[in-house]
């Protein structure tokens, strides 16, 4: 749990850059610092555009920003460095939900949402003025400069609030306000915010805020491969609906909910009571006036340096890196494709669950995450971010690609085909229903926000006619703008009606075509693929195929592209119909004896059933899979024949994943206990069970004949049995195909003369793995002839470096492109 901010008497003499930015002194109070030697810091000048440089160093996606980053992948840098300039890619209320076992949480506040009005014509017009002038990129950084201005003016105000911005969204912010008097606080941050806008004249722009007060569903969605944080479910939508109410007024209005309200109306200013279909909303007119007692606002914890980096690296995508490797600066305007994805229905399901199952509700978020997140990638595209019924999919960054619009589009028939099928698994109530508007055009790619809080996201006309389409889109319809269609080089197939779109703020309609169907042969070509890694993508195949080695090593320093190449390389064995099973190890893990192994090895007493159906999951091995178990016919492997007479499966969802239950399945004793006796008997190790007990969480006295014999043999007697097992497993396993990313496996029947599969073990991040399971795994790497592990891990580290020594070991090192 993040701690609270540090009392008035712990902040003296702390250093001014290692102070949050809302710790920042105010004015007169400097002196209470310890002074900086050297030369006094030369006032900034004023650029050609009217902004200082000093604005520009307050704000995300300025220069000198972009060189602190590429800096930092180019060169080793101090750990707590690369920290300080990755973890404002987290909303800081994220690290509340860092430890929980769900991936969601509804908490009590306030929040927010602030567009600019009139943004979209004010860029048509700023851009149609810079082209008749033949600057057209000028345009593009006006308009960049303009938002840029703006989150300067506000951000601070925000943070003397104590207020939290969750995500920029182009001409958009949505912030929000927690704990003590939080109505409050977001009605005055407000209010205030509205003050400053009306003074900056010179950039022609107003604001409209839309308030709500309520139990916002915050969820931390993903695992250290990609992770994004944000808010789900229908509070969240009833703050925009009250910023929509505000926009139909006039710019510069505020427009708060009833709950708001109630909280506030002592202490409001006049107000105007409004009637609307989403009920009744006020419009706040006159100063407020409010002195209550203000809240603590959360500090990210400062734990092991090493864990809190690894967190913070999986909000930033391998794509990001790869423009910092390449010393490319990201704030240029360039060309990309931009996807908004629409869940029509997700507010109808979560009604459906209500309060009774909420977690299932965050489950399903998650499971969707995580798909479109493996599709996107597999896809060359980034999943940018997310909100309470959409998700955000770009393709072309940091480089335009020709082919990117052809791969949107594959990516988006892929999302539609598969997404339902997956969350119907968990959810078979209602199936998810889906629409979707996608452009192409030039953007401005940047940071955009200040040194606590920014976004890389791209910002222009594009990214607002996209999710103008998506609104407009029919249910099931994924609607492209017509020059995007004309970019698609593939054999696509679109519907002949064309529709044009009234967006708002556009005054023009908007020419969109729905895209059908990409030909499969074409489909397969626009998946991503590892372009400057063909050497080492070979290299590691020969390792996983070659006899004389059992485990393969890849590494590369943070940042490097690790998660993307393993991607990459689980895809190549799942076409090769190799078995696989995948495990993340985590740092609240590394005390717990076994724990990289203990999903697999756990999966192995999961009772009999006639498939295994695994979901993507947060430890992605924590695999439910099939187990040898007592049946009364049929033999005991897993992949068996199916008992044709066996119906009626359920689904069971959990944080880890789901799989099937059977009705029907007979056994004749399901107990773990049991399941893991008769497992060891098929070894002839049953003798040894009380050596096993604790790696499967059972509760099994120890034997002290076996105890007497010491703690050195009991442990490589361990790792025998252990040995035994995954060779047994090995043995029984038919081929089939791997799920994506290796995280989900569905068995298939056996084909004629299908080759024998090995079973491959996957662990990622093994600098993070206890020191039983390494042990295990240098143990393995020596005798097994029928177990390839696939171990990846931060290089140098101490792991790393012992692993290399081994003899049956080869290694592939990902070194910058």
């Amino acid at each position: 749990m993040p701690l609270s901010e540090d009392s008035e008497e712990k902040k003296k003499g702390k250093n001014l850059e290692e102070m949050p930015i809302d710790e920042a002194p105010k004015k007169g109070e400097e002196h209470n610092l310890p002074k900086k030697k050297g030369k006094p810091k030369e006032k900034a000048k004023k650029t050609p555009e009217g902004i200082s440089a000093e604005t520009r160093g307050a704000v995300g996606g300025n220069l000198s920003r972009h060189h602190d980053l590429r800096t930092m992948a180019l060169k080793p840098l101090d750990l707590k460095e690369k920290l300080r300039e990755l973890k404002p890619l987290i909303c800081r209320i994220a690290y509340l939900l860092r430890d929980e076992k769900v991936p969601g949480k509804d908490i009590d506040g306030s929040g927010f949402f602030l567009d600019v009005a009139g943004f979209t014509s004010r860029c048509e017009e700023i851009l149609r003025e810079c082209t008749q002038s033949g600057e057209r990129d000028r345009g593009g950084e006006m308009v960049t400069d303009i938002i840029r201005k703006l989150w300067s003016a506000i951000e601070q105000i925000i943070y003397d609030h104590k207020g939290y911005i969750d995500k920029y969204s182009g001409d958009a912010v949505t912030v929000f306000f927690l704990e003590k008097n939080h109505a409050q606080r977001a009605a005055r941050c407000a209010q205030k915010i509205q003050e400053k806008v009306s003074q900056m004249r010179k950039e022609k722009i107003g604001i409209t805020i839309g308030i709500h007060t309520g139990k916002f569903g915050f969820a931390l969605l993903g695992d250290d491969s990609g992770r994004r944080f944000g808010v789900v479910g229908g509070e969240a939508k009833k703050m925009k609906a009250a910023e929509k109410k505000a926009g139909e007024i006039s710019q510069g209005t505020t427009v708060v909910t009833a709950k708001t309200f109630q909280c506030i109306q002592s202490q409001a200013p006049s107000y105007r009571k409004i009637t609307s279909p989403e009920g009744t909303l006020y419009e706040l007119i006159g100063s407020f006036n409010f002195e209550g007692e203000t809240p603590e606002r959360i500090l990210p914890p400062d734990d092991d340096v090493l864990s809190e980096l690894k967190f913070s690296r999986s909000f930033a995508s391998h794509k990001h890196y790869q423009a910092i490797e390449a010393k490319e600066n990201i704030n240029n305007l360039g060309t990309t494709v931009t996807t908004f994805l629409n869940f029509v229905n997700i507010n109808e399901i979560e009604e459906t669950l209500g309060e009774g199952r909420r977690n299932l509700f965050f489950e399903i978020w998650d499971v969707v995450f995580r798909e479109i997140n493996t599709i996107a990638t597999q896809y060359g595209g980034i999943v940018d971010k997310f909100d309470e019924e959409n998700i955000m999919i770009v393709f072309g960054f940091p480089n335009y690609n020709k082919k990117d619009a052809d791969r949107a589009a594959a990516c988006i028939l892929q999302v539609a085909e598969n997404l339902p099928k997956v969350v119907q698994k968990i959810f078979p109530d209602a199936p998810l229903l889906l629409k979707s508007g996608t452009t192409q055009g030039e953007t401005r790619n940047g940071e955009f926000g200040s040194k606590e809080r920014y976004d890389i996201t791209p910002i222009g006309d594009p990214v607002n006619t996209a999710a103008r389409i998506m609104a407009g889109a029919r249910t099931g319809e994924h609607l492209l703008h017509t020059n995007t269609c004309k970019a698609i080089s593939s054999q696509a197939g679109f519907a002949t009606e064309e529709r044009n779109i009234v967006g708002k703020g556009k005054k023009k309609r908007i020419p969109c075509r729905a895209i059908l169907e990409i030909k499969a042969e074409a489909k397969k070509e626009f998946e991503n693929e590892l372009i400057g890694r063909e050497k080492e993508f070979r290299e590691a195949l020969e390792i996983i195929q070659s006899t004389e080695t059992s485990t393969l090593l890849i590494s590369s320093e943070d940042g490097g592209g690790k998660s993307h190449f393993l991607h990459e390389v689980l895809k190549k064995l799942r076409d090769e119909k190799i078995t696989s099973h995948r495990t993340e190890c985590t740092t609240h893990e590394r005390g717990t004896a076994y724990a990289a192994f203990r999903p697999f090895l756990q999966s192995l007493l999961q009772p009999k059933t006639d498939q295994s159906i695994n979901m993507q999951q947060q430890t992605v091995g924590t695999l439910h899979c099939n187990a040898p178990t007592e049946q009364t016919s049929g033999e005991n492997k897993c992949g068996d024949n199916q008992n044709e007479n066996d119906k009626g499966d359920d689904v069971v969802g959990t944080r880890h994943g789901a799989f099937l239950q059977n009705k029907n399945t007979k056994t004749a004793d399901t107990s773990p206990r049991h399941l893991l006796h008769e497992a060891l008997k098929k070894i002839d190790e049953q003798n040894f069970i009380s050596l096993l007990g604790p790696i499967f969480d059972l509760d099994i006295p120890e034997d002290p004949e076996i105890t007497a014999l010491g703690p050195a043999y009991c442990k490589e007697r361990t790792f025998q049995i252990i040995l035994s097992l995954l060779e047994n497993k090995a043995g029984a396993l038919h081929p089939f195909s791997m799920g994506r990313n290796g995280r989900s496996a569905v068995p298939t029947k056996t084909e004629p003369n299908a080759p024998t599969s090995r079973l491959t073990l996957v662990f990622d991040s093994i600098e993070e793995m206890d020191g039983l399971s390494m042990e295990l795994c240098h143990y393995l790497t020596k005798k097994s002839k029928k177990i390839k592990l696939i171990l990846v891990g931060e290089s140098p580290s101490p792991h790393y470096e012992k692993l290399k020594k081994e003899e049956k070991a080869g290694t592939v090192t990902i070194g910058p492109l």
